[in-house]
């Protein structure tokens, strides 16, 4: 019998199923495989998979658990499927998508997902999730066990299953009702409830991605996250830093136009920047700045930022002649924001001009334009003349 001397013929014998190898022996061939392969390419990746199907390499873990070398053993295959599977992206598979979608190889790549390598972790949580948008049933019924599963193994693990969840779940109202259907959503409410800031914070970030779907905002409010979101911000003690990243995580998430669309949360919001003070006004002027300087060709967008910006009642000028540094700079930036739509700038061209009028030597000052600019603060910051040009600039 020929002796095995290439490294692929080597790992090919120690993984095959029925192979009476050792664990050792396994991690020495696949240690000499993995220093073999450097650079590999789609056409030498698709030459490998046709002597080793790629389900035995994914069918090895497990087989070490418990033993000295069980670390080393997953650490070495990791490595080879990683070194294996970098070649692909998810255009080369999506010809074939329904069949890897019904077939064990979709399985082998959720595995993938709890790899210690981030960079093999990511590409299984992007492949997955696209196949998973087009056939959400795998992910919220076929797999739920073995996801669920999955979300146990530690917490790295088990926000990148939030990932992939959230990124399914808001990809049709289908996939959403699937999602809420398996439960597998309601993980989030103890994940953002988390006395454990850095938990907390990790899955209002991922909530945030529900939150801009047109779903998000339904789950929102039937889960009861919409009351607790709000209440938080609502917290005393804005000295406590916890509270602070917290309550900034929530502000950003709340800056979805989606989410503000809504009048009672938006009276809350402005309530509560109005007695907000500290680095807290200064998280809600930059929520605000970011909410107001949205641009779009559609005039719902510029009605409702405009709406955003009458709710402040507040003056912006002298929020930013403050002495504190970051509450002035946040408002010069929301100052900014508001200039950059045409109702922004009619709007300070207004104030500006009343401040004119209004002062006690007016007449005197002004003198022929009084009369024009007074007619011009009559007719409101918004009026549109039905002239070819407005009455300001015909009377210069």
């Amino acid at each position: 019998m020929p002796s095995i001397t290439t490294p692929l013929e080597r790992v090919a014998n120690a993984i095959e199923p029925n192979s009476t190898s050792s664990i050792q022996d396994k991690i020495n061939a696949l240690s000499s495989f993995s220093q073999s392969l450097y650079d590999v390419d789609i056409d030498q990746a698709q030459s490998i998979f046709e002597t080793i199907p790629l389900s035995n390499f994914y069918m090895l873990f497990g087989i070490a658990e418990g033993s000295n070398e069980e670390e080393e053993f997953n650490k070495i295959t990791c490595q080879v499927i990683q070194k294996l599977l970098q070649p692909f992206t998810f255009d080369m598979i999506h010809s074939d998508e329904n069949n890897m979608a019904h077939s064990n190889l979709f399985t082998f790549l959720l595995t993938t997902i709890a790899f210690r390598e981030t960079q093999t972790a990511n590409k299984a949580v992007d492949i997955t999730s696209k196949i998973g948008s087009k056939f959400p049933q795998v992910i919220f019924s076929d797999n739920l066990s073995f996801i669920q599963n999955l979300s146990t193994l530690n917490e790295t693990v088990r926000f990148r299953v939030y990932e992939l969840i959230v990124r399914v779940a808001g990809s049709s109202n289908q996939a959403f009702e699937l999602a809420e259907n398996s439960g597998l959503l309601n993980g989030f409410i103890n994940e953002i409830q988390s006395t454990d800031t850095l938990v907390a914070l990790n899955a209002i970030e991922i909530l945030r991605q529900i939150a801009i779907t047109p779903n998000g905002f339904t789950f929102l409010e039937k889960s009861k996250l919409l009351e607790y979101l709000i209440s938080s911000i609502d917290m005393e003690d804005n000295n406590d830093t916890a509270i602070i990243l917290k309550k900034s995580a929530i502000l950003l998430l709340l800056e979805g136009l989606h989410l503000l669309q809504n009048t009672s949360l938006l009276d809350k919001f402005f309530e509560m920047f109005q007695t907000s003070s500290g680095d807290m006004k200064a998280e809600f002027l930059q929520s605000l700045t970011k909410l107001i300087g949205v641009r779009g060709e559609d005039p719902a967008v510029e009605q409702m930022t405009r709406q955003i910006y009458e709710g402040m009642n507040d003056n912006l000028i002298q929020i930013a002649k403050q002495p504190v540094e970051n509450i002035r700079i946040a408002a010069f930036s929301c100052i900014k924001s508001i200039a950059s739509h045409l109702w922004g700038r009619q709007r300070w061209k207004y104030e500006i001009i009343e401040t004119l009028t209004t002062a006690n030597d007016a007449q005197e000052t002004l003198g022929e334009h009084y009369r024009i600019l007074r007619t011009f603060i009559r007719q409101g910051p918004y009026y549109q003349s039905t002239e070819p040009t407005a009455v300001l600039e015909s009377s210069a």
